[in-house]
């Protein structure tokens, strides 16, 4: 294992380049030597600004942790890409603020899975965000995990076609705390947007048009239907959409239905509730609350209600 760690400024000019040793701590643009496990802490400021640039890039397995537990500092700024592990599992522990202000590029790109985790409980200000056009604030292939707490985000009000996560192979999102509405994902384009690798969950999606064409007496042919997927940060869930690829008419039985090019149908709305939501909810629905159980973060909770006279 190889460890560097950077109290300082370090600054680079162009893109990512291969260095074996560093004499004078962590250069701006890094790339590590293959095969070696990395854990790399960043307390002061790593910067690769130009086109291409890289700030910190890693070409197996490792860590980077940018910012100590309190907040307040660690910089990490890349043109395309402020944090890349292209060669092996990673791991990104941010309390800073990691940066990619380039048109198609990435905060955080794992090629190859691991987990991010963005602040804490305690450091709401964690920032990984890319800004030009068509980026990803984090970009997980392979499967893995992110947790936020707090700004994740892909894109501007003025940019097109971004997403705050895009997330492949499967895994976990967790978005926040309980007890606490400061966590954001956003994008221009769509906050998260899900996809398997396998597509098991586009074939999922599909198998209601495979239903209806069994048991309806439907017509829908599957390739002329995408499976899309994004989370609505104002809801608080997950929706999941067939989208129509062209102008195309389907016949259930005896009728016609016309769908135009781009036009949805809605097949899931998966909830992220608070506890104090759920009991309203609950309540709404005529039920008394009486106790809740949760674990120590208060991620999960088993509800105790009593029907309301």
């Amino acid at each position: 294992m190889v460890q560097v760690t950077s109290c300082k400024s370090l600054y680079s000019l162009g893109p990512s380049f291969s260095k074996p040793s560093f004499p004078r701590g962590l250069l701006g643009s890094f790339r590590s030597v293959t095969r070696a496990t990395w854990t790399i802490t960043n307390t002061g400021s790593i910067l690769a600004p130009n086109s291409g640039g890289i700030g910190v890039r890693v070409n197996s397995t490792g860590t980077v942790i940018n910012g100590p537990t309190s907040g307040g500092s660690g910089y990490i700024l890349g043109g395309s890409d402020g944090v890349l592990f292209n060669g092996g599992v990673g791991t990104v522990v941010n309390f800073g603020k990691i940066k990619a202000p380039g048109d198609y590029s990435y905060g955080i790109l794992l090629a190859h899975g691991g987990a991010v985790t963005n602040g804490s409980t305690a450091v709401t200000g964690a920032l990984i965000a890319a800004y030009g056009k068509y980026v990803t604030g984090i970009r997980l292939d392979g499967g893995g995990t992110i947790r936020n707490f707090g700004t994740i985000s892909g894109g501007t009000s003025n940019t097109n076609g971004s997403y705050g996560i895009v997330s492949t192979g499967g895994g976990t999102i967790v978005n926040g705390a309980s007890n606490s509405t400061a966590a954001l994902i956003t994008g221009s384009e769509e906050g998260i947007h899900l996809n398997d690798a396998a597509g098991v969950t586009a074939q999922f999606n599909k198998n209601l048009l495979v239903r209806a064409n069994r048991e309806l007496g439907a017509d829908f042919d599957l390739n002329r239907w995408q499976h899309h997927a994004i989370y609505n940060s104002t809801e608080g869930r997950i929706e999941i959409y067939l989208i129509s690829d062209n102008e195309q008419t389907v016949r259930i039985g005896d009728r016609e239905f016309h769908f135009r090019a781009g036009e949805e149908i809605l097949t899931e709305y998966s909830y992220k509730h608070t506890i104090a939501g759920f009991i309203e909810l609950a309540r709404q629905a005529g039920f008394h609350f009486e106790q809740v159980w949760t674990d120590g973060a208060r991620w999960f909770g088993v509800f105790y209600f009593t029907v309301a006279n």
